[in-house]
């Protein structure tokens, strides 16, 4: 357990650290990756209809699903723990900063200033940084979540809020 808590604060504080240089950050990075989706093409084969899944499978399925939140709630509370021993060295630039699970596989980091800052030049800052932030959660939070169990996919999504609470900037990545 302790090697999960270091693993999962060292993720959350990564994020932090490339948060709190937003003021300095002049980042040429390209513009992340836009993510596509795939669709299946209509056959002309008629399908067949599927049967009624089982009381065994479900249950096997209510127990996966229980199983995925646990995991969910496992990780977050490890960012959390990390979050709380931080403390007051995060309160010079945020006012709040708090760690939340969606289930099934998504925590949301959500941090707000604690001064009002240019919402453009922050936008703008933020997503210069979203490169950063895709290769931290490949290479920390993607790994530290399914070594708690959340699998097969995770999902993490960074939310920055103004002083006066609304949204700057938010941006979802995917394992």
């Amino acid at each position: 357990m302790h090697t999960k808590t270091i693993r999962a604060g060292a993720t959350s504080l990564a994020a932090l650290a490339l948060a709190l240089s937003l003021a300095a950050c002049g980042s040429d990075d390209a513009e992340p990756e836009a993510t596509t989706e795939t669709t299946q093409e209509a056959t002309s084969e008629p399908t067949t209809p599927e049967a009624e899944p089982s009381a065994t499978e479900e249950e096997e399925a209510e127990t996966g699903a229980a199983d995925q939140e646990a995991a969910l709630d496992e990780y977050v509370a490890l960012e959390q723990e990390q979050l709380e021993a931080a403390g007051d060295s995060l309160k010079e630039i945020y006012s709040e900063v708090t760690v939340t699970a969606e289930y099934p596989d998504t925590a949301v980091f959500a941090y707000t200033y604690a001064q009002q800052v240019d919402p453009e030049e922050a936008a703008t800052q933020l997503e210069s940084m979203a490169g950063e932030l895709k290769d931290l959660c490949e290479t920390a939070v993607f790994p530290a979540m399914e070594s708690v169990g959340v699998t097969p996919n995770q999902r993490v999504t960074y939310v920055y809020n103004n002083a006066d609470g609304t949204e700057l900037w938010t941006q979802t990545f995917e394992s």
